[in-house]
């Protein structure tokens, strides 16, 4: 049995939302990662999940802001690129709050929110 000590920034992958979601807590559990990376790359790679990809650039005319999730920051940053449609099967968003929404959740507290494989 371990004790948690020290609570501490941590990342779980929540398996109902399929994203790696931050937490208060310990490294005492089989869900409990130190960072965003280890989460999404430990947890969400199998699953080909658009916050692990590379972003893509769909190209035509003109030039148009979008974001895309950096998997080594955990944020979403701004990508300049030929305007162009978002297909929404990558890492590509129209805006800020997009990409937040898809690839940096927080954890709420709900009994219901976390389902083990």
């Amino acid at each position: 049995m371990s004790f948690c000590t020290k609570f501490e920034r941590r990342w779980g992958y929540n398996y109902k939302n399929k994203r790696c979601e931050m937490f208060q807590g310990c490294e005492d559990s089989g869900n409990s990662f130190p960072n965003a990376k280890e989460c999404w790359n430990t947890c969400a790679k199998k699953f080909n999940h658009l916050c692990t990809q590379e972003p893509d650039y769909i190209t035509t005319i003109g030039w148009r802001n979008r974001y895309y999730y950096n998997i080594n920051t955990h944020k979403c940053e701004s990508a300049y690129m030929l305007r162009g449609l978002v297909t929404g099967k990558s890492n590509l968003f129209n805006d800020e709050k997009e990409c937040k929404a898809a690839c940096m959740s927080i954890y709420e507290p709900d009994p219901d929110d976390w389902e083990w494989p």
